[in-house]
């Protein structure tokens, strides 16, 4: 009874060690894949597999002000990049490498991807 108690310990342990490591987890295409402009920020983040490597609020001259930031790892194979996801008003304005915001014919998106990149680059 003693083995069985140990072995079940055991895979205890295991198990929490690898559900430990999995605590970040990257981004893929297939995930990229599933999002549409409009969609809100807590729709979103369920179809993510982890939380963003971080959230954060920015204010732009717009009237509409306030968008929200959330940086994930994108991993294609062994390449990994910080991916940008804008919302305004809770919809999911623009998605993208930081600096893929500046070819938006959009110059709210481009302000908001020049925004967002000097704030990330502060708290990084």
């Amino acid at each position: 009874m003693d083995t069985l108690k140990n072995y079940a310990i055991a895979v205890v342990v295991w198990v929490s060690i690898c559900l430990g490591g999995c605590t970040h987890l990257s981004i893929s295409t297939n995930t990229l894949d599933t999002f549409s402009k409009g969609m809100t920020l807590a729709h979103v983040k369920t179809l993510t597999p982890s939380s963003p490597i971080h959230e954060f609020e920015i204010t732009t001259a717009n009237p509409s002000g306030r968008v929200t930031v959330l940086v994930y790892e994108l991993s294609i194979g062994d390449y990994k990049s910080d991916y940008f996801l804008a919302f305004g008003n809770d919809k999911l304005l623009y998605w993208g490498y930081p600096h893929e915001f500046a070819r938006s014919s959009d110059i709210y998106l481009n302000d908001v991807g020049r925004i967002a990149v000097e704030e990330y680059l502060k708290i990084k």
